[in-house]
């Protein structure tokens, strides 16, 4: 009964702090701690991606909330910054393991040299050949509270890599919100090319027949081909600009974008007062919380440090299972217990030294915060301030856009009505002005959403899910 009761005494300390790491657990850590879904592996037929893919299939168009998903389970740089939360967590548990006991199984065959009988004792054994087995204990009692500072220190590192990981993600959508809306603005951007082109060939082919009414010069007839020409190869270069942005959107998705891209992201309205985003980014940016927790990190190895400077005790126990060739006093005797008390006397100052490097650390960290803090307050404010004049200069591009279409259309009217004073120049100029004000609208739109997304981003958010 004494030995099943030891037994379940020796389950409960090899259970206890034990962190399961199996695929399973590993997944549920993702899920449930890091709100990630994992990547895409198809060594063990794990392909979260696919859900989303087919309903993108099934509307025949990716939105930037799809794009952002599927980029998630694709991406290296989030599985890196996944593994280096776990790797916290690892160190997290061998800080508790620190506190724990120790308990091992200790098996031995001795030999030596054969003493003679005379000296033969009943407490000791003499015997040249003897084995034993014994269950060792280690207990750790005090060491300075060393140990209790290093598990709030592993937490803190803990903490600090969850706010990696969603530093990363922050910055990764960015990176996808981008290419999205660049590569929607350059579809966009072919559409309004190919209309111009094909304008321009219209007028050419009325041109022509001028020319051959003889009511048109053949100057005027080359300044359109030009025109086409100049349209042509600006079609061509879009094309190939397009094409790059597909490639890229791509390598995030991890397979070619075959379906159309969808804006479907409605832009709310300014901020009136910026000092809530200002207050919502210090309670929410993970990389201040990366910075508040290397500063309790490092104020933690303060106090690692200066734990050397007291004593420490330690427990030793050993429990004999089996003992062979031992004397009758060894045989009967089932278990010892040792208590080591240490006193640190003299290291040369080598713990004096340490401590002030710790102490200049922990300054150095505070430092990085500090900045941090001031650095939000400015983010915040370029990027509010970006925002705004964007948007205030798209209500000047949406005239301009206005006015370069009806000036177009008019020029165009009084041409063919030939109206003395309407020249093809003048035609040409209206229909670039025209070209330039669509293209430049269309861009400030797209960017006005970009800047939307960096004002989330420095309060710590991601506009999407």
């Amino acid at each position: 009964m004494r030995r099943l009761a030891s037994a379940a005494i020796l389950g409960e300390l090899l259970a206890t702090g034990c962190r399961s790491y199996s695929p399973e657990s590993l997944q549920a850590i993702y899920r449930d701690e890091l709100g990630w879904e994992g990547r895409d592996d198809s060594a063990v037929f794990r392909r979260p991606s696919e859900n989303h893919w087919k309903r993108v299939e099934e509307r025949r168009a990716m939105t930037l909330s799809d794009a952002w998903r599927i980029t998630q389970v694709q991406s290296e740089r989030i599985g890196r910054a996944a593994e280096g939360y776990i790797q916290s967590l690892t160190v997290q548990d061998q800080a508790l393991a620190a506190v724990l006991p120790s308990v091992s199984v200790l098996a031995t065959q001795f030999y030596q040299d054969r003493v003679p009988a005379s000296f033969t004792s009943g407490v000791v054994t003499t015997t040249s050949n003897r084995r034993q087995v014994a269950v060792t204990l280690a207990q750790p009692l005090f060491h300075g509270l060393r140990e209790l500072a290093g598990m709030r220190q592993a937490r803190a590192n803990a903490e600090g890599a969850r706010g990696l990981f969603d530093t990363e993600r922050r910055l990764l959508f960015q990176t996808v919100a981008q290419t999205f809306f660049t590569t929607i603005f350059y579809e966009r951007q072919q559409r309004i090319l190919e209309d111009a082109l094909k304008n321009s060939r219209d007028r050419l082919r009325e041109m022509r027949a001028r020319q051959e009414q003889g009511i048109a010069r053949k100057t005027e007839v080359l300044l359109i081909e030009t025109q086409v020409a100049s349209d042509e190869a600006q079609l061509n270069r879009g094309l190939q600009t397009l094409e790059l942005s597909r490639t890229q959107m791509a390598f995030l998705l991890g397979r070619p974008l075959a379906v159309a891209l969808e804006d479907d992201i409605a832009e709310p309205s300014l901020p009136a007062d910026p000092a809530p985003l200002y207050v919502r980014a210090l309670a929410e940016r993970s990389d201040l919380k990366e910075r508040q927790a290397a500063l309790r990190a490092a104020e933690e190895q303060i106090t690692i440090v200066f734990g050397e400077h007291y004593p420490t005790l330690d427990f030793f126990g050993n429990y004999y299972a089996y003992r062979a060739n031992y004397s009758a006093f060894q045989k009967e005797t089932d278990w010892d217990a040792l208590f080591t008390l240490t006193f640190n006397l003299y290291e040369g100052g080598s713990i004096r030294a340490r401590t002030a490097l710790a102490e200049s650390q922990a300054r150095s960290a505070r430092l990085l915060m500090d900045e941090m803090i001031r650095l939000i307050e400015a983010d915040v404010r370029s990027a509010l301030l970006t925002w705004r004049s964007d948007r205030e200069l798209i209500v000047t591009l949406e005239t301009r856009e206005r006015t370069s279409r009806e000036n177009y259309n008019q020029v165009v009217t009084e041409y063919r009505q030939g109206i003395a004073g309407v020249t093809n120049l003048e035609v040409l100029v209206a229909q670039n002005q025209y070209l330039s004000a669509q293209l430049e609208l269309e861009r400030s739109r797209l960017q006005s959403k970009l800047d939307w997304f960096q004002v989330e981003n420095v309060q710590g958010r991601i506009p999407v899910r």
